[in-house]
């Protein structure tokens, strides 16, 4: 409902900041958890026939970062 995002809204607001999860996995060369938070709701909602170009940018270009950090993982 509209209360509840407006809600959500007003108490993201008067949080502190912090870094998301997947930033922590990133800065510490672990896995990113792409799949579970981008990739399978964007097969989900293709599969509604959404189009979502944005966010399939943006989980091509988190897999491109996970690839790298995991190969700089290796290397180190």
């Amino acid at each position: 409902s509209e209360k509840l995002v407006a809600d959500m809204l007003e108490r993201t607001a008067t949080m502190a900041s912090y870094s998301t999860s997947m930033k922590l996995d990133y800065e510490h060369q672990r896995p990113l958890e792409v799949e579970a938070i981008v990739g399978n709701p964007l097969r989900a909602a293709q599969a509604q026939r959404a189009d979502l170009i944005r966010i399939e940018t943006v989980y091509r270009q988190l897999k491109m970062l996970d690839s790298r950090n995991r190969s700089l993982k290796r290397k180190s």
